[in-house]
């Protein structure tokens, strides 16, 4: 792949790819690419444009012929425009804030996870739903200028919610791994219940879904309750579809009547038994 070849070859330096061809950065790299946020998040940080035309005389016809000419107008003098960004643009460092990719990685996969399955979302659906619950708790963790505004929070529990309840693991199973897969550890399926449990971030759920994760963290093995809709599909594939493997859907199910329950409220990086 040209990718590969870029990566082994152009920005080894900076990149290297791991033993299941992840692309991760070279040691010594990171505080290279690293950007600190000095300011706080805004609730909307996209670019914003206005502009303002002011008439001070003409006539109706005049004013219509000014209007109508402006996009040509525009569009006539993009090429001197593009011209004097050419000639101002100057190189700039590469950085990244840390908090900033952790979430631009949760937002892509939301968005990639929506699609149905294709050429790209095989290549790296798998990666993105395997480590999806270490960039949600690295994002737990963003305070003072990295603090998530409540519209990012919204937007997350949005798309944890999505998984749960709909089909996006079904529909993206060939992407879903058997082993080191969240579905067999407690401590990452409580990152998920953490997220679900936050006021903020499932605001916008509705009665009978914010109920139902009620339901959830009140039953006996919060981590098997929320896991169960999933579950049930994976069963259902299991016995009746003949073109599913017989061992993954195993191993889910294994790993899934073993899961321990656990306290959603725990400690970063502690585990409490619900005994």
């Amino acid at each position: 792949m040209r990718l590969i070849k870029k990566l082994e070859g152009k920005y080894k330096p900076l990149i290297q790819l791991d033993g299941y061809q992840y692309a991760i950065i070279a040691d010594g790299m990171s505080d290279a690419v690293t950007k600190r946020r000095k300011e706080q998040r805004q609730v909307d940080e996209s670019p914003k444009f206005t502009g303002c035309i002011t008439i001070t005389k003409g006539d109706l016809q005049s004013v219509q012929r000014f209007l109508w000419s402006l996009p040509q107008k525009l569009e006539h003098d993009s090429t001197r425009f593009r011209e004097l960004v050419d000639q101002n643009s100057a190189k700039g460092d590469i950085g990244v804030d840390e908090y900033d990719a952790h979430l631009a990685i949760v937002r892509s996969t939301f968005i990639l996870l929506k699609e149905p399955p294709n050429e790209r979302t095989e290549a790296i659906a798998e990666y993105l739903l395997r480590y999806l619950p270490n960039h949600l708790e690295k994002l737990e963790s963003a305070t003072g200028v990295n603090k998530l505004t409540d519209a990012e929070k919204t937007e997350i529990g949005d798309g944890i919610y999505e998984i749960f309840f709909d089909n996006v693991l079904e529909k993206h199973w060939k992407s879903c791994g058997a082993d080191d897969f969240w579905y067999g550890n407690a401590k990452e399926v409580t990152v998920f219940r953490r997220w679900l449990s936050d006021d903020t971030a499932i605001g916008q759920l509705g009665r009978l879904d914010r109920e139902w994760l009620q339901g959830v963290e009140h039953d006996k093995n919060p981590n098997q309750a929320l896991l169960a809709r999933i579950m049930k599909f994976v069963s259902r594939h299991w016995l009746r579809d003949t073109e599913w493997e017989v061992a993954r859907p195993f191993v889910w199910l294994q790993d899934y009547f073993a899961m321990v329950s656990t306290a959603a409220r725990m400690f970063r990086g502690q585990l409490t038994l619900l005994l």
